[in-house]
């Protein structure tokens, strides 16, 4: 029996060790991501810069939306959200200052940003193919819960019907129609992106607040 308590001992000591070396490992790269200001200081392409700029501005409303604003008071721990994101992207010009305004509406919430092209071996797959703006929701120990990636249901399910009826050859005539019925109803898609982004944000609180690690930790 002593014996057996010794080995359950040694397994508890390397299973901890193990999960601070994975907090270690995540508040390492956290530090070494960027503000959303940075990100768009950044960004040498102007025209791109702009749109940034243009859209946070416009995404700022959110923070006035009493819905978004009430679900967020429930929150109890921290959550890191660590997005990777390109300037050039239309979904990361358009979602990333959403999930800024987010960010901004709780002290709960932080955001750092990573530069794909820097860090494209940390782009995860999805579909078979490089979804950004990729978010990771991390706990109050760094460790990934939830995630949300590009762009809401509702722009998904925009973009499919007209590839039904425009084809799916990659083409401009595709994407300007794209974002032209895209930019007609810019903020309820950058509400849908919130609701779905802050449920996610909930849900992992919830999963914190049922977590045997972060809630017995010294």
């Amino acid at each position: 029996m002593p014996h057996i308590i010794n080995n359950n001992e040694q397994a508890h000591h390397v299973v901890t060790n193990m999960m601070e070396k994975q907090g270690d490992k995540f508040f390492k790269l956290y530090e070494e991501a960027l503000t959303f200001d940075q990100f768009v200081e950044k960004i040498e392409n102007e025209t791109n810069k702009t749109r940034f700029l243009k859209y946070h501005k416009r995404a700022k409303k959110l923070a006035e939306n009493e819905e978004l604003k009430s679900k967020l008071t429930i929150l109890n721990h921290d959550t890191y959200l660590l997005a990777i994101a390109a300037d050039w992207c239309w979904d990361s010009q358009s979602f990333l200052p959403t999930i800024q305004v987010i960010s901004e509406m709780s002290p709960r919430i932080s955001l750092k940003v990573l530069i794909k092209e820097q860090y494209i071996h940390l782009q995860p797959k999805v579909n078979g193919g490089e979804k950004q703006p990729f978010v990771w929701i991390c706990g109050t120990d760094g460790y990934p819960i939830e995630t949300w990636f590009e762009r809401p249901a509702s722009a998904y399910k925009l973009y499919g019907e007209l590839r039904k009826q425009l084809g799916w050859q990659d083409n401009n005539a595709f994407y300007r129609e794209y974002r032209k019925q895209f930019l007609k109803n810019q903020d309820q898609y950058y509400l849908d992106a919130a609701r779905e982004i802050i449920e996610r944000i909930i849900r992992a609180n919830y999963v914190q607040s049922a977590s045997r690690r972060i809630n017995t930790k010294k």
